[in-house]
C-alpha cells in the first residue's frame, strides 16, 4: 500500500514512516507546510494519506479540500 504522511513534525514523521515500512508499506513523507500544499496540488500518488495532529487545523482543512476538489483516489485519515 502507498501511504503518504503529511506533517509539520519531523520526529513524528520518522516514527510513523519506520513503523509503516516495517509492515511492508511504501511510504512517502512530506514535512513542512509549503511542501505539504505542493504535494497535495501536484497529485503525489497514494492509497492512504495520513494528516498529522500536529498540523495546524487550517492547513489540514485546506489539504482535505484540495484532495476532495481534485477527486483524488485514496483515503484520507486525519489523526487527532
Amino acid at each position: 500500500m502507498r501511504i503518504l504522511i503529511l506533517t509539520t513534525d519531523q520526529e513524528v514523521a520518522l516514527l510513523r514512516q519506520r513503523v509503516l515500512e516495517s509492515a511492508g508499506h511504501r511510504v512517502a513523507t512530506i514535512v513542512g507546510e509549503r511542501e505539504i500544499v505542493e504535494a497535495a496540488e501536484t497529485r503525489v500518488p497514494f492509497d492512504v494519506a495520513l494528516l498529522c495532529h500536529r498540523m495546524p487545523d487550517s492547513l489540514a482543512r485546506r489539504i482535505i479540500r484540495i484532495f476532495r476538489d481534485n477527486k483524488r483516489p485514496g483515503k484520507v485519515i486525519y489523526i487527532t
